[in-house]
């Protein structure tokens, strides 16, 4: 199977997902708005957001949607979960767990490299 095309990212619900991460407006173009905190789109997004920034303690989308994403290896093995925000990068290519999440009941399942498996609830 040859992959011929990938979204840059999809919302689906209440749910947003994306390899990286969204931006706020204020860190996308180099200032900061103390007092102000906007959003940009999906489709305004760049595609070093999406794809090669780390989860920083995002802020909320303006949306409302909880941003669903990795890239950012969460070395304890275990989802993230911010609320608004989970990453699910639990480190699998440096022998940590491969993480499925299921966004409706906020279970997940994993395995490692080891062939073990485990699952539980987002806290």
């Amino acid at each position: 199977m040859v992959l011929t095309s990938i979204h840059r990212t999809f919302a689906i619900g209440d749910i947003h997902g994306c390899h990286a991460a969204l931006a706020a407006l204020d860190r996308a173009i180099g200032f900061r708005a103390d007092d102000v905190i906007v959003t940009l789109g999906l489709a305004d997004q760049t595609d070093s957001m999406l794809f090669w920034e780390f989860f920083d303690a995002p802020l909320p989308h303006h949306s409302g949607r909880r941003m669903i994403c990795g890239h950012t290896p969460q070395h304890s093995g275990l989802p993230l979960n911010l609320g608004h925000a989970v990453c699910i990068d639990t480190w699998v290519q440096r022998g940590g767990w491969l993480t499925c999440l299921d966004t409706g009941s906020n279970i997940y399942w994993q395995s490692n490299q080891s062939g073990e498996v485990r699952s539980g609830a987002l806290e």
